[in-house]
């Protein structure tokens, strides 16, 4: 964006705002959606357990070595705007390589289809959060970025409740060509919205916010500690959020009542109101307290949930669900440590690489800490909480 700074004229900053925001609501909604469709072509398409194992780990593996590169790319070219587009445009054309696959007659092709939605979708997720988060810092500055992150945020956890909400209920009602369908219109909507609302965008200034050395690495030790932190939070966010369901159900005896469906929504419901808190608090005190204090009050939630029973323990889960927040704080304060130049790929390493790497570890850890029976997650659950908690101890050594 040209000479776009935090004295930018405040009609031409919100509208940036609401359009990236529109952004926010279709990358989050179908990053939560695909593991959704991936569920459905298991039970109506017979896809393998081992198939859909190997698309998920595509699907969540490719932003860990695309986001960087991608975030390199925007610091280079300062186009930040239109890859961000790019990315959201790659959601759609994802979701539309999914329902070809649904509606494909035969294995193969369906198969490769499938294959490439996932590849396509993982791509265009890459883009996100790492750009939006130099747009945002370079349109409202230091004083207001994080704030403005977090209603970002705020945004983007509408659509991962409300996408595959609003894809069971047209599955259910009308049919899954139709919800798939429903979801590459919307999608395309959205991004045809993005590219309309950031088409006069031509590049992000590199003022924004101070770093403390503007002759930093961009591979710095801060840089590396707030990696290794994002991949914690990353692990024990991810590693209950994605075993919840069949905990709530075998554990808690929630069974597949109507009841599993509003805890499991409530919690993400939750994150809404965390990413916003977390965004305003990132503002006004140290960043680094407010990352410590987001991985303790992710630490105590879990615990809390899983030694606790009754509806003290879903209390703790909600908490829990309040912390479900990387966006406005990790992001935020990865800019402090590189150079103006830097600071899209320093995003790109710490949310790509370490969020993304910890997307996939997360579950895989409370996976083995339970052992063959889904009761046997609490353990899991248990060492999670102490991983975050490690997280909040790094968080208080950056420098």
């Amino acid at each position: 964006m040209t000479s776009q700074t935090a004295n930018e004229p405040s009609t031409n900053r919100q509208n940036v705002f609401i359009y990236s925001s529109v952004g926010h609501l279709a990358n989050d909604g179908t990053v939560f959606v695909v593991p959704v469709i991936a569920d459905t072509f298991a039970a109506l398409r017979g896809v393998s357990a081992i198939e859909i194992t190997a698309l998920s780990t595509l699907f969540l593996g490719v932003p860990l070595f695309a986001s960087p590169l991608i975030s390199r790319l925007a610091d280079r070219s300062g186009r930040h705007a239109q890859l961000m587009s790019l990315g959201v445009a790659l959601l759609a054309l994802g979701l539309a390589a999914f329902f070809a696959a649904f509606v494909a007659g035969s294995a193969a092709p369906r198969l490769a289809l499938l294959f490439a939605g996932a590849f396509i979708t993982g791509l265009g997720s890459s883009f996100y959060h790492p750009l939006t988060a130099s747009i945002l810092e370079s349109l409202f500055g230091a004083a207001s970025g994080g704030r403005a992150m977090g209603y970002s945020g705020a945004i983007g956890g509408v659509g991962a409740a409300a996408y595959p909400a609003l894809f069971s209920l047209v599955d259910a009602s009308i049919g899954t060509n139709a919800s798939l369908l429903g979801l590459v219109l919307l999608n395309s909507l959205f991004a045809a919205m993005v590219l309309y609302g950031m088409r006069s965008s031509t590049k992000v200034t590199l003022g924004g916010t101070k770093s403390n050395s503007e002759s930093a690495s961009l591979v710095s030790v801060p840089i590396i500690v707030l990696t290794v932190i994002a991949f914690l939070r990353a692990a024990a966010l991810e590693g209950v959020g994605y075993w919840l369901p069949e905990y709530l159900s075998y554990d808690r005896g929630f069974g597949t009542s109507i009841w599993l469906g509003i805890t499991v929504g409530a919690v993400y419901a939750a994150s809404i109101g965390g990413e916003a808190v977390f965004g305003h608090l990132v503002d006004r005190i140290d960043g680094r307290m407010v990352l410590a204090l987001s991985g303790l009050v992710t630490a105590a939630g879990i615990a809390g949930f899983e030694l606790l029973r009754g509806p003290l323990s879903i209390l703790f889960l909600l908490i829990y669900g309040v912390s479900f927040v990387t966006f406005p704080v990790l992001l935020m304060l990865s800019s402090r440590y590189v150079p103006a130049r830097d600071r899209t790929s320093a995003r790109g390493l710490v949310y790509g690489l370490g969020n993304g790497s910890g997307n996939l570890a997360g579950p895989i850890l409370a996976g083995l800490a339970a052992g063959t029976a889904y009761g046997g997650l609490g353990a899991g659950f248990i060492l999670l909480s102490v991983v975050s908690a490690g997280s909040a101890v790094l968080a208080l050594l950056l420098p």
